[in-house]
């Protein structure tokens, strides 16, 4: 017997796909940043740099998306899509995803249990107010607490993208599967800085984070697997790292053996 968490292939698995790509698209936008970084609304630097996120970003995302044939998962605090309600109509409207990621982008295992429930509850009125229907949920900061997956599939969410450990989707209780992630896989490592001590990160060129990446879905390839991959719009919608994500999806478009799939796709795999 193969021991829980085993790197095999599930036997469930389809036989026609060695990896099943997801790209996610954090929109934390002003929830985010200024969860980070406390103080944004006396610091306009700040706010201009999270704005950035709803305002340009989202858009050169979803263009970079089509051209590259890539479906997505756009997971949006309830804070930014009532800071800008365009957010959620042009996501749907570009054939997207839309989750769920709290209301003001607060860290789940820092909440006491009546908090972390109105944080789900108010992102989600957000959310379905302005057209979509929420399956999933990512934990801002991929930080649950003991109860928040549970949480999250009381109020009808059926997969998480928050946890790391394994290599293959799989069931985390009858109710919700998990579609397990890890720091590698997300842009704010290698391309995140924040003007606050912690988050003064050394920021590295796109091409460097691109060639990791490029590395990491290679070897998903070869071993098999799934690769969630997260991107925020205040950073990777910028033009530099927009353009090596156009180019670096063109390389895998139609490459046989991967498949791309929304989160909620790729958790409709999992029996």
């Amino acid at each position: 017997m193969s021991p829980r968490g085993s790197a095999a292939r599930p036997a469930w698995w389809p036989a026609d796909i060695r990896a099943v790509g997801v790209f996610t698209v954090d929109v934390d936008g002003e929830a985010g940043v200024g969860e980070a970084a406390p103080g944004m609304e006396r610091r306009p630097m700040l706010e201009s740099l999270a704005r950035y996120g709803p305002e340009v970003g989202v858009g050169r995302l979803i263009e970079v998306l089509a051209e590259a044939g890539v479906p997505a998962t756009f997971f949006v605090p309830g804070r930014v899509a009532e800071l800008h309600p365009e957010v959620v109509p042009a996501i749907l409207a570009a054939g997207h995803e839309v989750a769920a990621h709290g209301y003001r982008h607060r860290r789940p295992a820092a909440l006491g249990p009546e908090e972390e429930r109105e944080e789900i509850e108010r992102g989600l009125a957000v959310l379905r107010a302005q057209g979509a229907e929420p399956v999933g949920y990512k934990a801002p900061f991929w930080d649950p607490g003991p109860e928040t997956l549970a949480l999250a599939a009381a109020h009808g969410l059926r997969y998480d993208a928050s946890l790391m450990d394994r290599d293959w989707p799989y069931r985390l209780s009858e109710a919700m599967v998990e579609l397990p992630t890890h720091w590698q896989l997300d842009d704010w490592e290698w391309l995140g800085y924040l003007p606050e001590p912690g988050l003064e990160y050394p920021l590295r060129s796109a091409a460097e984070w691109i060639a990791a990446w490029e590395h990491e879905l290679s070897a998903r390839m070869a071993f098999g697997g799934l690769a969630l991959f997260t991107v925020h719009p205040w950073i990777s919608g910028r033009p530099g790292p927009a353009f090596a994500l156009r180019e670096w999806l063109g390389r895998w478009h139609g490459r046989a053996g991967i498949r791309w799939l929304t989160a909620r796709d790729a958790a409709a795999l999992v029996p």
